[in-house]
């Protein structure tokens, strides 16, 4: 599917989509799949049915949404905070963070990274079908009893401190400005780069070599010394505080999932959801060139291009989507063609050279067939490279995914380039 800017939703927000709907998201924007909705996701299989459906349909329907999308996954945000406090920095610059690359050398002796579809894709093409591994099904059962066992009345009495006085934070934004000043404190830099040790599950037998690095660096604050554990800090700092002085309710155990996406807010261009917490909390935490877009808003605008491409000739819809809608609308009024023009780079408006159909045009398609081998050849023929190389001085990445041949009422592949219809 499309490029596009980088997306994080929800699961909530995917629950309120169609399957129409969830091909135009997938269509025009890259998704960051946190560890988080992956869990969540699969959570749903200890969950009752309802309206007559099984577990299995609920996280199937989810997983055939996500499927249609570009979708990247990000590493879990307790190894970034680790690799951050131990001297690999961590850059937070609205791109999704990935792992598993490897650097390899192709044929013609170029250097390059390949992405195998990830664990994570697989799955979802596999719940997709239905099928679940029982050690799946385990951590479902692990993730719903972890949260039905917080207590967070525990940590609200543990941060009381913090809201007691007359210079108590009286809001939310209140709240973030308290943790920010924490985390950017030198005067208790010791005390902080400890609690983030502790809160953030960094490896024990890492303690000893960051505590010396942070010694060696002139006990910078926690902001300065390792900035990306310090923002995951400052998120768990947020809602411990806001729970103390009664603006988070410490009543609601989902209220600490629902937070921890915004551990991921900095891999991300745009986040939306249909939660109301995040609704509260996300603009707090938005840096730069960053949007909230409220998930009603979302959703109306997925009908307006479900509505828009309906209106397409039969033939053309009948190419699949991949071969009329690279791009959003140039015309009308989109929320998605103007986060494309916030997002991307100008380029993007200028048309298409117009080819000729492949199906029609014998020497344009062989031209095609032959590129499609060529990168599938460094794919899989690629030999381990003798050196590292970083993403932005590869001579290739490749990255390789599924995506299926319909989903909903729309066909997604040319028909000839489908390797089968599921």
């Amino acid at each position: 599917m499309s490029a596009g800017p980088i997306l994080i939703f929800d699961k909530s927000l995917l629950e309120a989509l169609s399957p129409d709907e969830a091909v135009w998201l997938g269509c025009f924007y890259r998704v960051n799949m946190t560890p988080l909705f992956f869990v969540e996701t699969l959570a749903d299989l200890e969950k009752e049915g309802r309206a007559g459906r099984t577990p299995e349909e609920i996280v199937g329907s989810l997983a055939a949404k996500t499927s249609v999308m570009t979708v990247d996954a990000n590493l879990h945000h307790s190894m970034l905070c680790a690799g951050d406090l131990d001297g690999a920095r961590v850059e937070m610059c609205n791109y999704v963070v990935l792992g598993g690359g490897r650097t390899v050398r192709d044929p013609n002796g170029q250097v390059g990274i390949v992405y195998d579809q990830s664990s994570e894709s697989k799955a979802l093409h596999r719940w997709r079908r239905r099928e679940f591994e029982q050690v799946e099904r385990e951590h479902a059962r692990a993730w719903r009893n972890a949260l039905a066992n917080l207590d967070l009345e525990a940590t609200a009495r543990e941060f009381k401190p913090f809201v007691e006085g007359s210079d108590r934070p009286k809001t939310l934004a209140d709240v973030k400005h308290l943790v920010d000043r924490i985390v950017a404190a030198p005067n208790i830099a010791e005390r902080v780069l400890g609690m983030s040790l502790q809160t953030l599950g960094v490896p024990y037998e890492l303690w000893p070599r960051i505590f010396q690095r942070w010694v060696g660096e002139g006990k910078q604050a926690l902001s300065t010394f390792a900035p990306y554990a310090a923002y995951a800090l400052m998120v768990d700092l947020f809602l411990a505080v806001a729970m103390a002085g009664g603006l988070i309710a410490k009543e609601r155990p989902s209220n600490k999932a629902d937070i921890a996406y915004l551990y991921y807010l900095p891999f991300c261009m745009v986040f939306t959801s249909m939660d109301k917490l995040h609704r509260e909390t996300v603009p707090l935490f938005l840096k730069g060139k960053q949007r909230f877009i409220w998930g009603l808003e979302m959703k109306a605008e997925l009908r307006k291009l479900d509505e828009h491409y309906s209106a397409f000739p039969e033939d053309v819809k009948a190419r699949g989507v991949m071969s009329f809608a690279h791009v959003p609308p140039l015309e009308g009024d989109f929320m998605t063609t103007r986060l494309w023009d916030e997002f991307m780079a100008p380029h993007w408006r200028k048309p298409r050279k117009q080819r000729p159909d492949p199906k029609i045009d014998p020497q344009e398609r062989k031209r095609l067939d032959d590129l499609l081998r060529e990168l599938n050849a460094r794919r899989t023929q690629s030999q381990p490279a003798d050196r590292e190389v970083r993403v932005k001085d590869a001579a290739f990445v490749i990255v390789e995914s599924a995506v299926p041949a319909q989903l909903g009422k729309w066909r997604i592949v040319p028909p000839e380039a489908a390797k089968d219809e599921n």
